[in-house]
């Protein structure tokens, strides 16, 4: 018997280009999530807008209530492009970048969908 042992494992490491081409794509992405999150912001602030208009408050109270619904939804968004930053990071370790990039975009369009569709509702009750 030989006291040699046969290394079965699969585990060769990536070629270093693949990888940083992976990761670029990866951090593009988190772009492409970064601009969708924006356009997040922006519904918000209109929704609340139309909410407060229609509620019957002045435009003075109308501005601040739409301030502070931007900054929570701020500082909501900010911290889920941290957590998704790092979700595709260790995505990209894992090889399952578009599993986890597919689930972030889904996560937004039913964010942006919804907010879509709350304006559209308000907009038939008040029309």
């Amino acid at each position: 018997m030989s006291s040699q042992q046969i290394d079965t494992s699969n585990n060769k490491k990536e070629s270093n280009p693949r990888l940083v081409g992976r990761y670029v794509l990866a951090y593009f992405l988190l772009l492409i999530f970064i601009l969708l999150a924006a356009f997040i912001l922006f519904r918000v602030r209109i929704n609340i807008v139309q909410i407060a208009f229609v509620a019957g408050y002045n435009q003075v109270k109308v501005k601040g209530i739409a301030n502070m619904g931007v900054l929570i939804t701020g500082i909501i968004l900010l911290s889920g492009i941290v957590v998704s930053e790092d979700y595709l990071r260790n995505g990209v370790e894992k090889k399952e970048l578009w599993k986890r990039a597919l689930r972030i975009f889904f996560v937004e369009a039913t964010i942006i969908a919804f907010l879509l569709a709350l304006y559209y509702i308000i907009f038939l009750i008040v029309v």
